[in-house]
């Protein structure tokens, strides 16, 4: 991302919102060497909201615990301690969301998490290791478009437009605005000092082939087209290119393909109160 761009968006973007403040704690803590994790426990408990929200994934068809999980401390030992940060990340999220509260915000809404859970499913099968950072990309991939919701009169027009014409979203974004929902999430990534995991594959994810983090990249882009496939959302072109090519890449079988959509629908239609803003 060059100084140019920055400035453009800057220029274009005047009030780019915080992380939400408790989520930003949360990283701080983290990034110390050594942190007591029960910093972490005591922060987020404060807030009953994140709490309820995150016991909800925790219980969720998304995690399958074997019995219920009641408290924060338990959720911490039964989903781990990188999987309750990058919750606590990911639904701080939601406030974001919330400012600007309408049908397209609920839309780009579901469809992050719908990413976050399938991107989450595949990495299990295929990429263990990287599971959690998926699910937090999920949630936080196409952040720009609720930014530039809150930012650009003029769309809600250019939603319809590419609805309407099957046009991608983030064409119609470069030729009115001069750049992206995918920049600007990237930049917006930056702006908040996420690692440059975040930076990086939330920037290049209309470009995976250009991120540094591959295995991350092509887990998101397999996600974000199939999840187009099987749900409404409001950028609705899928690449058939990059599906087959992230297949190849990832080995999935026609088997293992049809076992990730049924686990994802079953989840998707279970947990249907996780996918609404309130």
């Amino acid at each position: 991302m060059n100084d140019n761009l920055q400035k453009k968006i800057l220029d274009k973007v005047k009030t780019l919102p915080p992380m939400p403040q408790i989520a930003a704690k949360v990283i701080q803590i983290c990034e110390k060497p050594n942190f007591n994790f029960s910093e972490v426990i005591m922060l987020v408990s404060k807030d009953i909201s994140l709490t309820s929200s995150i016991l909800k994934f925790a219980n969720s068809a998304a995690f399958s615990p074997v019995s219920e999980v009641t408290d924060l401390r338990q959720a911490t030992t039964y989903i781990g301690v990188n999987n309750l940060k990058n919750l606590v990340i990911s639904i701080s999220l939601k406030s974001v969301y919330n400012k600007t509260f309408d049908f397209i915000s609920q839309k780009i809404w579901e469809h992050s998490i719908a990413v976050s859970i399938f991107s989450r499913l595949l990495a299990l099968l295929k990429k263990p290791e990287i599971a959690t950072e998926v699910f937090t990309l999920g949630m936080m991939h196409d952040i720009g478009q609720i930014i530039f919701k809150t930012s650009v009169p003029e769309y809600s027009e250019f939603v319809e437009t590419a609805f309407n014409n099957n046009i991608p979203l983030s064409e119609i974004e470069k030729n009115f605005i001069g750049f992206d929902h995918a920049e600007l999430g990237g930049y917006t990534m930056k702006t908040w000092k996420m690692p440059h995991l975040f930076i990086d594959v939330v920037y290049f994810h209309h470009q995976y082939l250009q991120s540094k983090f591959k295995d991350h990249s092509v887990i998101l882009t397999y996600a974000n087209n199939i999840v187009k496939s099987l749900s409404d959302c409001i950028d609705k072109v899928i690449n058939e290119a990059d599906i087959e090519y992230c297949e190849e890449v990832l080995k999935i079988s026609k088997a293992e393909k049809d076992e990730l959509i049924n686990n994802f629908m079953e989840i998707y239609k279970k947990e249907k109160e996780i996918f609404e803003l309130k």
